[in-house]
């Protein structure tokens, strides 16, 4: 159980980065240590499917940046089951500036909120295999 509990909080420690770091701070570094290579997500930064592998879910990061470069994110709840500790259910709201084309959007100078609830499953390394968001976001 001791194992569960450290392995758990390991896991939200890292959905705390993903969201706060990578998706709000825009740092590639730290996703490039946290994400798997096979990953899966699902979100609305690629509505036509599922992202598919770490280099597509980066491209995607990449381009989030780009049309929100102040975007930022605070963590509001994380958590997980005490029968798995290897899905970490997180929400959190935040926002940023529309600087650049997003989904064929031209730049618009708006501060956007976001709302987003995330959960993330990790494997055995601690990694994130996937994420699916739902979210209530404007753009």
């Amino acid at each position: 159980m001791e194992y569960q509990e450290t392995e758990a909080r390991k896991n939200i420690a890292t959905a705390r980065d993903f969201a706060e770091k990578v998706l709000g701070g825009g740092d590639l570094t730290i996703f490039d240590a946290i994400v798997a290579e096979n990953v899966r997500g699902n979100t609305g930064l690629k509505p036509d499917g599922w992202i598919e592998g770490k280099a597509m879910y980066r491209a995607i990061i990449e381009a989030l940046n780009v049309a929100f470069p102040d975007m930022r994110v605070q963590v509001s709840e994380a958590f997980t089951s005490a029968d798995d500790p290897k899905r970490i259910v997180l929400r959190f709201n935040g926002g940023g500036t529309h600087k650049g084309a997003m989904y064929g959007v031209a730049a618009t100078d708006l501060y956007l909120p976001i709302d987003e609830t995330h959960l993330l499953r990790f494997d055995d390394d601690g990694k994130i295999v996937e994420n699916v968001v739902g979210s209530n976001n404007p753009l």
